[in-house]
């Protein structure tokens, strides 16, 4: 018989979510970069710190902080765009700071980055 407390977790949390879903990543600045490249809000506060004289790596950090950690929405879509270390060679998004621009429009509209 589970006890109050475990009914109280399994209350709030559905079924394995409880480790998946409270993990927190870890900053990776090239992956952020593919995320703000691809996310027009993430896109202009990323383009707004810069003009403010903040260095790329520190603006997607900050970005980073703010706005993918405790979100659980946020964190699936920036794991989205993880690629090996192998795989990075060939990012048009490669080098963090790049220009970012936005998307093509069939860019948006396909379900992967």
């Amino acid at each position: 018989m589970k006890t109050e407390t475990e009914k109280t977790v399994s209350w709030c949390c559905p079924s394995g979510l409880e480790t998946e879903e409270l993990e927190y990543p870890e900053f990776d600045p090239l992956q952020m970069n593919r995320f703000v490249a691809r996310d027009p809000y993430l896109r202009m506060m990323f383009q707004d710190l810069q003009q403010k004289g903040h260095a790329a790596e520190l603006a997607l950090e900050v970005l980073f902080n703010a706005n993918v950690l405790e979100d659980s929405a946020m964190t699936r879509e920036y794991n989205s765009y993880f690629l090996p270390k192998e795989d990075n060679s060939n990012d048009e998004n490669n080098s963090i700071g790049a220009k970012i621009s936005p998307p093509k429009r069939n860019e948006c509209l396909s379900s992967k980055p």
